[in-house]
């Protein structure tokens, strides 16, 4: 059974910029693992209007306010279309994401780049 939580996860990946009103709240904050990169919802909204990209969602569970997804992101890099796969932990408030902790394979991304 689906629950809204998941549903609003689902959405996320569908990459529109015109649902980031709905799905984020408004102090969102994204985090890289490790602290090497955070963004907020501005700079979100910007990154997703930057350029056609599409995720695949292999998996996605959650429990409470959490949910967690894995999936493959191709994007564009330097001309390049690029695959990564990413895994992400999503933390909910109030029906909207509120923080992404984000692990991203950076050796796929640079074995891509080098070819």
């Amino acid at each position: 059974m689906q629950t809204e939580n998941d549903r609003i996860a689902r959405m996320y990946h569908n990459l529109d910029p015109n649902d980031v009103d709905e799905i984020l709240t408004q102090d969102f904050k994204g985090e890289h693992w490790g602290g090497t990169h955070t963004w907020d919802i501005a700079s979100h909204r910007k990154y997703l209007e930057s350029g056609e990209k599409r995720d695949t969602i292999h998996e996605q569970f959650g429990d409470g306010d959490q949910v967690c997804t894995r999936f493959t992101r191709i994007d564009i890099h330097d001309g390049k279309n690029v695959a990564v796969d990413v895994m992400h932990v999503k933390q909910l408030r109030n029906g909207k994401i509120a923080r992404i902790w984000e692990m991203i394979n950076f050796k796929q991304v640079e074995e891509q780049m080098a070819k």
